[in-house]
């Protein structure tokens, strides 16, 4: 039998062991975690390559360009490997490239509405596990999304008088590859604010540049302010 005593010493030396057990697991998963994004980001990066070399070394948008008409063009449907899609972002259209098709049934031309209102082609849920941070997995709305891409630098299809303010690019344009980041994990506009000025993601929320994800799916550089070009389309 143990003592009072002994028993004390037991769940001294328990708490002590489980003290340097546990970060240990806590590191573990972290670390699980951040393969897992690497994994995905890498598959991003073959469709990447995969559309450009299809498309005469046109590099893709971080969103498809808007013609004329709207909606209500079908030309503003592109496909997205398992269906048509309204100016699809850029995971979607490197999805299809890869064969990892990002959404299950993607909002069509056709798209019947819901309960009399017209289907939400603009926002879209990203249905594919491949495409969500496992940190916060619940970040799947196309636009606030967790991986943003480069756009500024790599593709920026957005017009100003009927100009395209950087696109298309081409794979030569690019002189260091090696240096230049494709995407990244991403924060949104809320990255130019401070942490304690953050607000909580919110999949469909305000467009408040300090909510976390809001229009996540781009990347601006540091140099610019969160008021700066930041991807309203």
């Amino acid at each position: 039998a143990f003592t009072l005593l002994e028993m004390l010493i037991v769940i001294a030396i328990i708490a002590i062991l489980a003290g340097l057990v546990l970060p240990s697991l806590t590191g573990a998963r972290e670390r699980s975690r951040t393969l897992v994004c690497l994994t995905h980001l890498r598959e991003l990066g073959a469709g990447w390559q995969m559309y450009a070399d299809q498309n005469d070394s046109a590099i893709v948008p971080a969103r498809m360009y808007e013609k004329d008409g709207g909606k209500s063009n079908a030309a503003n449907f592109y496909d997205v490997g398992n269906g048509m899609k309204y100016r699809p972002r850029w995971i979607a259209t490197l999805g299809a490239q890869v064969g990892v098709f990002a959404f299950n049934q993607p909002t069509g031309f056709d798209a019947p509405s819901k309960g009399g209102e017209p289907p939400s082609y603009d926002r879209q849920d990203y249905d594919n596990d491949v495409y969500t941070c496992p940190i916060v997995s619940h970040w799947r709305d196309e636009r606030n999304h967790a991986y943003g891409y480069n756009y500024q630098f790599l593709g920026n299809a957005r017009q100003t008088n009927d100009e395209f303010h950087n696109y298309p690019v081409k794979t030569h344009r690019i002189k260091a590859p090696a240096g230049t980041v494709l995407a990244a994990d991403s924060i949104g506009t809320a990255a130019s604010f401070a942490m304690v000025y953050r607000l909580p993601y919110e999949k469909l929320g305000d467009d408040n540049n300090k909510r976390e994800g809001n229009h996540g799916y781009t990347l601006d550089p540091p140099r610019l302010t969160d008021e700066c070009d930041r991807g309203t389309d």
